[in-house]
Formats: C-alpha cells, structure tokens, sequence
C-alpha cells in the first residue's frame, strides 16, 4: 500500500507530519515515527544536510508542505498543501517578528 513505509508484524506506519512531537513543523518526528526511529535521529540528519550544503532545509519544508497530519489523512493533497503553506507562511512570520524584535535595540531602559 502506498502509505506503508517499513512496518512490520502488521504495523501500520505512515509517513505524515507529527505537528504533537514538533520543534518546528514536525517533519523529522513525523519521518522517525515512520522508520522505527528516534526523533533526535532525523533531526540531526537535516541539521547535517543543511550544514553540508543546505538541501536539508529544502527538503524540510518541501516534506513540510506536502506530508499531511494525522488529522488530514482523508484531506485532498491541494487541501493538505494549501493548509501546510499557510502554517509555513505563518511560522515564517512569527520567526521574522522573533528575530525583529531581539534585533532592536533597547529604548528608555526597556
């Protein structure tokens, strides 16, 4: 089936995002649940590839925006794309403002 990715002794695994196990869009948990492997695994494989040449973070939010949750499963993949570009655009977003705001310097003591 095509939504079986190793598994065995009738073990349904799917490859889907695992937004409840993210520390950013929940890719790399997703993709450890799915091969039997520990989270900090995949996380560390993306940090290697990002830092030897940056494909990981192409991949990353490539996976992020086609890889559904469990709770979009039935959903379409324009659906299940549409949704995950906006929670990209807005986890974007919340970054830059992060970053923005730790940028500025302090005003009147504050």
């Amino acid at each position: 089936m095509a939504d079986r990715a190793g598994g065995t002794g009738g073990t349904e695994r799917r490859l889907e995002r695992r937004p409840d196990e993210r520390l950013i869009g929940g890719v790399a948990a997703g993709l450890a649940r799915a091969f039997g492997l520990e989270p900090i695994v995949a996380r560390l494989v993306f940090l290697a590839t990002l830092l030897l040449g940056g494909g990981g973070l192409l991949a990353y939010v490539i996976l992020w925006v086609v890889l559904p949750t469990p709770d979009k499963r039935a959903a379409s993949p324009g659906d299940v794309a549409r949704a995950n570009v906006e929670e990209v655009v807005g986890e974007g977003r919340r970054v830059f403002e992060g970053v923005r705001d730790a940028l500025r310097s302090p005003r009147d003591g504050e």
